[in-house]
């Protein structure tokens, strides 16, 4: 048990730190002038009480992206 700690410990921490920025600091989607165009059928998924992309992001990516579907869940467990 000790060793898995010691193990964690000498990990190197950057792409940790890498991926952990890309989540909260990132883009999530492509930017707009990509979206538009976008040929490909796309789902766009979205709930009110995600706490880091409002739904209304989500509509407005459904909007920008031509073929989409915006679909409505009622938690991030849907």
């Amino acid at each position: 048990m000790v060793d898995l700690w010691l193990d964690t410990l000498r990990q190197d921490p950057a792409p940790s730190a890498a991926v952990l920025e890309g989540l909260f600091l990132g883009r999530s989607a492509p930017h707009h002038d990509e979206r538009i165009k976008l040929k490909q059928p796309t789902l766009v998924i979205g709930h009110h009480a995600d706490p880091l992309h409002p739904f209304s992001d989500s509509g407005m990516v459904a909007e920008e992206l031509p073929n989409s579907q915006l679909l409505e869940a009622n938690s991030i467990f849907e």
